[in-house]
Formats: C-alpha cells, structure tokens, sequence
C-alpha cells in the first residue's frame, strides 16, 4: 500500500499519438511498483485500456556446491591393480532466477598460495561441469574458483557476474609405498605409507593366489602411515 515514502504524484510527459491511442514517459523515479492515478477531463472521457512498459531488472545467478561428483571420487578399498582415477569431474548447482543463457569460467590455486591459474580451454563453458586431468598437478590441496556470467544474454552495461570457491579438493596420485618390509619367514613386518590419503586396505598374494586381507597394527585404517605384520 503507498504510504508517505512514496514519491509524489507527477504527470506523464507530453503524449505522442499512436495509431490506437496515446504514448508517453514516466518521469516518476524508478522503483519496484507503480501506481496510477486518471482524472477525467468530462463526464463522457472513457479508458479502454493502460499498458505500461518497464525495464526489469537483471538478477545475478548464484553458484553454489562446488564438488567432485560421487562418481568421479577415488573409491575406498581400491582393489590391486585396479587403475586409479587422475580426471575428476567437477560439478556445481546454480541458481538462475531469470533462466538467462550462462557461461562458466574456472581458475585453480594450490591452498597456500595467491596466484590463480585458469583451468579448461580459451572458450567458457556451457555447463555446470568440468573434467579436470590432474596428472600434472602436484599433489596437495587445491581450490576452484568458479565465475558464473550472463554476458551472452544482457549488454555489458546489464551483465551480472557471481563467483565461488569450493572447499579444499585433494589431489593425490603419487602411489602410496611400502618401507621397512622385513620378511623372516614365516613372518613379515613393515609400513605402508601415503603423502596425503589414509591408507585403506594391505593385502598380499601367495604365489599368484587370491588377495588376502592384512591388518594393521593398530586395528584401524586410518592414518596416511601404516604398520602391519602378518604370519605367512
């Protein structure tokens, strides 16, 4: 309802004729609503119809949930032999309130340093997603920096640009190791040991037989270090 921190009541401008009626400006302050007011210059003045013409105003997208898909993730309980994944796809959610045309681009930089670095080709993308070959990074913790734009849809002057950071992605292929390994038999002893990633699984092979299972010395998979010891 129009209460005092309205504006006043200000005539149109001057009127241009159209073929079925009458154009003219606004010269109100902009703002979200609008009220009109007619006043008739005889009792038989008639009003067929009022269309009034506005700019709306263009909301920015919001990017949100950057992340690895499930898909992509390195599984737990890698099997011997089976190939590790050094392409990670990378997806986001956006929130598009006018559904305009996006493009995405994306920069990484490892967690401590200041410098980002684009990633992907010279064209922005299309879609919220990407597939990042990490083979050549060095193994850490990096950060995605996405920026969401609706410049293909809205001037320069219009265009409305958002970005986001995701939470710190681990990047690990460098192969976990084995140290120390002392076989006495019928006992073997040592440590298995990762850079960045717990280790989840020792097994070992006899003679070219099924895996078996080994326990680590504390009981629990948990630790980028590992000691075990099992009796042949």
């Amino acid at each position: 309802k129009p209460d005092k921190t309205w504006s006043p009541w200000t005539a149109l401008g001057p009127p241009q004729k159209l073929p079925h009626g009458s154009a003219a400006k606004v010269l109100s302050p902009s703002g979200r609503y609008v009220q009109a007011r007619v006043i008739f210059g005889s009792k038989d003045a008639v009003l067929s119809d009022l269309t009034l013409f506005y700019a709306a105003q263009n909301q920015r997208a919001r990017v949100s949930d950057i992340a690895i898909a499930d898909e992509a993730k390195k599984p737990l309980g890698v099997k011997p032999g089976r190939p590790h994944a050094t392409v990670l796809k990378l997806k986001w959610k956006v929130e598009n309130p006018d559904d305009d045309e996006l493009v995405y681009r994306l920069a990484v930089r490892e967690e401590n340093e200041t410098n980002w670095k684009p990633l992907g080709g010279p064209e922005p993308l299309t879609k919220p997603e990407y597939e990042w070959n990490t083979e050549s990074m060095a193994d850490g913790h990096y950060l995605i920096q996405v920026t969401a734009t609706d410049e293909r849809a809205h001037s320069a002057d219009d265009a409305q640009t958002t970005q986001q950071l995701s939470d710190p992605i681990l990047v690990d292929n460098k192969k976990p190791e084995l140290a120390g390994v002392v076989v006495r038999y019928p006992a073997v002893s040592g440590t298995a040991r990762d850079s960045f990633s717990p280790i989840t699984e020792i097994s070992y092979s006899l003679d070219g037989g099924d895996w078996q299972p080994v326990a680590s010395k504390d009981g629990v998979f948990d630790d980028t270090s590992e000691e075990f010891a099992f009796t042949l």
